[in-house]
């Protein structure tokens, strides 16, 4: 984990330490806190890789995009590629990182195309569950194995290739898991609707507000996508919007020097004096304020 330069916003890429050849690294949290000190994982950054906490001992609070998220043994986090975190570098805890890029895991347009039912289940995951006692077991194992894998006696090509298949069964597994700890029964069209909808969402939250402007892109009508959404994310379509509105002015505020009025444009206010207005609404505080108390 390194930190690129970039003048606004601290973003870390995957980038192993020394001579690490491998396109997935596994660490646990105190060899990684030996390793980088803990300065640098207590400072709030920019991810732009996949990253697995298994929390196997103690307890801890990991913020995600601005959110404490309380863990103790058993909890699994997944960080994807843009999230804001920082680690808990004061609690007394342990567990198991792991780190990957996206292009490890679906390195060409062909495999991409062909796991297609994997990447929308890594897409899917949420943030962080509490896994039961046996299933840590399990996926603890797993981890250890991809980690001994890294000691073989074998080429980097062929390494990599086992690596590879592990963590792609490893991620179908906790997906496995997490749909049956949290007793959800999706069809299939709303779980593609809203994976329509996010992706929409992500490339043009910046210009379009209001459910309709998805609703038409999408040729869909506005009640399918707020049936989707709902069951998918157990939220309104306009609240979806409004959330992800709010998180990248969040970022931006936290992140970048920019100017407020600036932040307002670039999220498709026509005036700053809205977007003030949406961001107490949102979240109880001016923008103001909130970049002051961040620093």
């Amino acid at each position: 984990m390194s930190p690129s330069n970039d003048p606004g916003i601290e973003r870390r890429k995957y980038r192993p330490s020394g001579a690490y050849p491998f396109g997935v690294e596994i660490v646990s949290m105190s060899d990684l806190k030996g390793r980088t000190g803990g300065n640098h994982l207590s400072r709030v950054h920019r991810i732009e890789f996949y990253m697995l906490i298994l929390v196997t001992r103690g307890e801890c609070t990991h913020v995600i995009d601005f959110e404490a998220v309380r863990c103790r043994a058993g909890s699994l986090m997944l960080l994807k590629p843009s999230q804001a975190e920082m680690f808990d570098v004061v609690s007394d805890w342990d567990g198991w990182i792991t780190l990957f890029g996206p292009e490890f895991l679906f390195p060409t347009q062909s495999m991409l195309t062909s796991d297609s039912a994997l990447v929308n289940r890594l897409e899917e995951m949420i943030g962080c569950i509490q896994l039961p006692e046996k299933d840590t077991s399990h996926v603890e194992s797993a981890i250890m194995q991809m980690h001994s894998f890294c000691e073989l006696e074998a080429s980097v090509p062929e390494i990599n290739a086992i690596l590879r298949y592990y963590l792609s069964g490893l991620l179908l597994r906790i997906s496995l898991i997490q749909e049956k700890t949290l007793n959800v029964e999706l069809s299939k069209s709303d779980a593609i609707r809203f994976r329509r909808f996010k992706e929409a969402v992500d490339t043009n939250f910046f210009r379009w507000h209001q459910v309709c402007d998805y609703a038409r892109a999408l040729d869909s009508s506005e009640k399918t996508l707020a049936r989707a959404t709902h069951s998918i994310a157990g939220m309104s379509a306009k609240r979806f919007i409004v959330d992800r509105i709010s998180l990248e002015a969040k970022r931006l505020l936290a992140y970048t020097g920019l100017p407020i009025s600036q932040i307002s444009s670039r999220l498709g206010f026509d005036e700053a004096t809205n977007f003030v207005k949406f961001f107490r609404r949102e979240t109880g505080s001016t923008p103001g304020v909130f970049r002051r108390e961040l620093r």
